[in-house]
């Protein structure tokens, strides 16, 4: 882990990089049926990220439960979802215009903000990326794109455009909007 830091870091180590632990359970209530269950809460989408896929996303998904390879969401403290909500599109069907708002506010004081400086420190560029990455891959799960695929699926969000409006600071609203505008699939 030094070796990694000194590299990252620019030959500096620092104890404020959080550390990584192994996942603890997490209690999660079944997904309801059907396409009336588009909201998500943070138990469900940590189902997604360390939990069982089935547990957030509905039956489809249990043959995930067990450890068979499904892209998830990152694990806290990388996760930056705290609640989405589907906005158009249904559970399993990848369909162009399939769009979800998701919600994050980031903790003032975080390791996010650690090497950030100032008085009141913004996110830095890498995290608010990753917070707008993030939603993509949520809604590409509830699309069920992984769910043809026999073997490990893998895919990649290829386009896309940004427009950082104002700095992020701890306790602020972060909302972000993911929408399918084209999909291809290989294999």
């Amino acid at each position: 882990r030094q070796q990694w830091e000194q590299i990252w870091f620019g030959g500096k180590t620092s104890a404020k990089a959080p550390a990584l632990t192994a996942a603890a359970p997490v209690k999660t209530t079944p997904a309801a049926k059907g396409s009336g269950n588009k909201h998500f809460d943070k138990e469900r989408l940590l189902a997604l990220a360390q939990g069982k896929p089935s547990s957030a996303l509905g039956p489809a998904y249990e043959r995930f439960d067990d450890g068979q390879f499904v892209a998830r969401l990152p694990r806290p403290p990388y996760d930056m979802i705290d609640q989405a909500d589907v906005t158009s599109g249904e559970p399993y069907e990848v369909r162009e215009g399939s769009e979800v708002v998701a919600l994050f506010t980031p903790k003032a004081g975080s390791w996010l903000f650690s090497e950030a400086g100032g008085e009141k420190p913004a996110l830095p560029y890498a995290a608010l990326n990753e917070a707008a990455l993030q939603p993509c891959g949520f809604l590409a799960a509830f699309m069920g794109s992984a769910l043809p695929f026999d073997g490990p699926m893998h895919f990649r969000n290829l386009g896309g455009r940004a427009t950082v409006l104002a700095p992020v600071h701890g306790g602020d609203l972060m909302e972000t909007t993911a929408r399918l505008t084209r999909s291809s699939r290989m294999g």
